[in-house]
């Protein structure tokens, strides 16, 4: 499985290469040679609740923390009660993600080649190894809960660099144009998510 022959080794490598051309050689059929997105997407989210797991790590109880409440005394409000909820399944709620931000990747990078399901397939790259950056983090919270902020910069700007490097462009517009489309493609999936939880519960 982690053998220098192995398509999880070649993905993973890819990914911090050349995230873009991982992209465009597995849409162009160079699939043998990598991990299909599905399968990765499996592969970090479980590398990340394994890595909670060991550490007891939580982000909601973390977030708590960081305000200086006592997780004994947490309140129980339904928004409490959907970021638990989220938390524990997040696996679920991810490829939520990488569907708006295809969506987002459409609308800002209409000029380029690709259809939708073909930015899907990127996006899902994109969200996985954003997983992988937010597992390879959390140990840090162990020194401070306050080191878990420094996902968010480090995923902000891996999405910038994925996105730029797939549509093959290195333009100060491009950038600035992945950059909004990481932060509203988050926002709008913290929305929907969090609202439809927050209802639901």
């Amino acid at each position: 499985m982690f053998s220098l022959e192995s398509p999880l080794w070649h993905t993973f490598v890819m990914l911090f290469k050349n995230p873009g051309r991982l992209s465009r050689e597995f849409i162009a059929g160079k699939r043998k040679y990598y991990y299909k997105p599905f399968q990765y997407f499996i592969f970090t989210v479980l590398l990340y609740f394994v890595v909670r797991g060991l550490l007891d790590f939580d982000p909601v109880d973390n977030a708590m923390k960081m305000q200086g409440q006592k997780l004994e005394n947490m309140p129980d409000n339904p928004s409490i009660r959907a970021g638990h909820f989220l938390s524990r399944n997040v696996n679920y709620f991810l490829p939520v993600w990488a569907v708006v931000m295809a969506a987002f990747d459409r609308l800002f990078f209409y000029k380029s080649p690709y259809n939708y399901a073909e930015r899907v397939t990127h996006t899902f790259y994109t969200v996985s190894h954003s997983v992988f950056f937010g597992a390879l983090l959390t140990p840090l919270t162990i020194i401070s809960p306050f080191m878990d902020h420094l996902k968010y910069p480090v995923m902000v700007l891996w999405i910038i660099y994925s996105i730029t490097s797939f549509h093959n462009r290195n333009y100060v517009w491009t950038i600035i144009k992945a950059l909004v489309l990481a932060i509203l493609s988050f926002a709008v999936y913290v929305a929907i998510t969090f609202g439809s939880v927050v209802l639901l519960i």
